[in-house]
């Protein structure tokens, strides 16, 4: 990959919302060597066949080299595939990729070093055995997320699925022939979830095949994700079948034998590392997660980071636009983010708050009541962080700033670039953390907290929310507002919502070139824009919904701005809103008398099309 990508590229990536993938590239590099191991493990498959060997009594290490070369394989292939599908399905942008993809990309390179090191340790020591290290099977990194996701991203997975599928059935050919007798339950799970991930990867591949309108994106992808989940699972458990007694998958009905109903159990410190085992949780498996309304209290991961969530690891690339899709991490140990009810946490406090019976309760109520808007948010603070768009916070000394004071507890984070969280803009330098609050007519709900933030020898608190200034005077305000930068960021007055929708399309990304160069004035409309963003980052207004509670992704037309309601009475650019009063900040020509103007043009709208699945409006001037 070049150094320095020609002008054209960089200005044509940006405008898509890519992100450079040089980072990425390194690692694909560098963890080529699962093919090596991945070989090695198929010779030793085939000998032991040869050898007729007794695949429930096989050295610990013989089993554990079989298993850990499996999953740095499916992790890099993954990876790989994700990244040669986009950049085939966009030439001109190669080097280049949309943030769902940086994200699952990296949190799949980041994993394989760990099993690859693990598969040659097994090779070397016939008495290694991979489950004194890690609960197992594992999972898959937590899928990121986008809506809807780019069709490129989708080849990628599904080639992805052919790939890990091919080796999958192979090794399971090989196991059934050497299996022998006595295990006939067993191998009837093994051909089972065989079954299973093969219609989930032959749905996919017809919904895939007459290039599906995006309405059927997050089927096709739902069935990719549980295709490759499953074969992930099924060469764990061809690997080592002394695993298979204990699996668990509640959507096949597979249970242990003597599986009760799941009860909340007594956390353990870790995984112990002597020869002596105490008996391991039943292994999970792909498909829905627990429900946490309810979550176990689990014990915290060791040797993870002394910041930021929970064991969050994200390769960092080089600084590019600010990110536009949310996009998950890598899930955490044996933890499913969506199971574990301290994902959000600082790190460096879990341990504490666990101790902690109000804590643990105010933790299970978030998630009883905002569990969707939790994940979305922190999948927006992992994609920006994951692209330099958003820090982990430090005081003046480099010494980082403790946890927010309220449930759940998070970093504080600054923003590095404007980037868009839980749907709101933040410019550069704010500060914000998240809090679950009984919001006064609104209920229980997690909220962004903006604001300046005074670090405390054990957390840090809010000391001066953001806010929205009271006048009447516009220019005061306009002059007061930030300058937003159209160049690098062309799309600042466009919905977050539509955005993903909106870069895929070409059309699209020419209406918006040419409204910027015909644009008059273009420094009042970005500074009308930022007081915008100051009421949002203020709360002073939200998101505008529809009377049956439906999100309104915003309008209809070129800059296909975001649709608010007032939560009280403010006056912007000259209207004055009073509480609930849903507005759009409309910028362009206008059709009846040619002439370009700005205006906050205010409800009631009419419905527009749809885009990207979200419901748009239309208004006049």
């Amino acid at each position: 990959m070049a150094d320095d990508p020609p002008l054209l590229v960089r200005m044509a990536s940006r405008l898509r919302g890519e992100i450079r993938a040089d980072t990425l590239e390194s690692f694909r590099r560098a963890g080529g060597v699962a093919y090596g191991e991945i070989h090695a493990a198929e010779e030793l498959r085939r000998e032991l066949s040869t050898a007729d060997a007794d695949l429930w009594r096989l050295p610990p290490g013989v089993a554990s080299q079989l298993l850990c070369a499996w999953n740095a394989f499916v992790l890099q292939s993954v990876g790989e595939h994700l990244l040669d599908a986009d950049y085939a399905a966009e030439p001109r942008t190669a080097g280049y990729v949309p943030a769902v993809t940086h994200a699952q990309v990296a949190a799949c390179f980041d994993r394989v070093e760990t099993w690859t090191s693990r598969a040659r340790q097994a090779a070397g020591n016939r008495a290694f055995d991979v489950r004194d290290l890690a609960a197992l099977p594992d999972d898959l990194p937590a899928w990121a997320e986008a809506s809807p996701c780019p069709l490129p991203h989708l080849h990628g997975m599904l080639a992805a699925a052919r790939a890990v599928r091919g080796h999958a059935e192979v090794a399971l050919g090989v196991f059934l022939q050497t299996a022998g007798t006595g295990h006939e339950s067993d191998l009837g799970l093994l051909r089972q979830l065989a079954a299973d991930a093969s219609t989930a990867a032959d749905y996919a591949e017809g919904l895939l095949e007459a290039d599906p309108d995006p309405g059927l994106h997050e089927a096709v992808e739902a069935r990719l994700q549980r295709a490759l989940e499953t074969y992930y699972h099924l060469g764990q458990l061809v690997a080592m079948p002394a695993l298979i007694a204990a699996y668990r998958n509640d959507d096949l009905g597979m249970r242990p034998p003597t599986a009760a109903p799941p009860a909340p159990t007594a956390p353990r410190a870790s995984l112990p590392s002597t020869p002596h085992r105490e008996p391991a949780a039943p292994p999970r498996a792909p498909g829905p997660r627990p429900d946490p309304a309810a979550p176990h209290i689990y014990p915290p991961p060791t040797g993870g980071p002394a910041r930021g969530p929970t064991a969050r690891r994200l390769l960092s690339p080089s600084a590019g636009a600010p990110v536009r899709q949310a996009a998950a991490p890598e899930a955490r140990s044996a933890v499913s983010p969506t199971a574990d009810p301290w994902h959000l946490t600082a790190s460096d406090e879990v341990a504490r708050l666990r101790a902690d019976p109000a804590a643990c309760e105010a933790v299970r109520e978030m998630w009883r009541h905002a569990r969707k808007a939790a994940l979305a948010v922190q999948a927006d603070v992992d994609a920006a962080l994951c692209a330099g768009a958003v820090e982990y916070t430090d005081d003046a000394a480099g010494r980082p700033f403790g946890a927010y004071d309220e449930c759940p507890w998070t970093p504080v984070y600054t923003v590095a670039r404007p980037a868009v969280i839980g749907g709101r803009r933040l410019r550069r330098g704010r500060r914000f953390a998240l809090r679950f609050a009984d919001a006064p007519g609104v209920g229980p709900r997690l909220e962004l907290v903006v604001g300046r933030f005074e670090p405390g020898p054990d957390r840090s608190r809010l000391t001066e929310p953001a806010t929205f200034p009271r006048a009447d005077d516009d220019a005061a305000l306009l002059r007061a507002a930030p300058l937003l930068d159209a160049e690098s960021d062309p799309w600042c007055l466009t919905s977050p919502h539509l955005l993903p929708a909106l870069l895929d399309d070409p059309s699209r990304n020419y209406e918006i070139e040419r409204l910027w160069a015909r644009h008059p004035g273009v420094r009042t409309t970005l500074r009308v824009q930022a007081l915008i963003d100051t009421a949002w980052e203020a709360g002073a207004v939200d998101h505008a919904a529809t009377d049956d509670g439906e999100l309104i992704g915003g309008h209809a037309d070129c800059p296909w701005g975001a649709v608010y309601a007032a939560r009280r009475a403010l006056r912007i650019y000259g209207r004055d809103l009073r509480p609930d009063r849903t507005f759009v900040f409309r910028v362009g020509v206008r059709p009846d008398s040619g002439r370009f103007e700005r205006a906050i043009s205010t409800g009631p709208f009419t419905r527009g099309d749809r885009l990207g699945g979200l419901l748009t409006v239309r208004s006049a001037f």
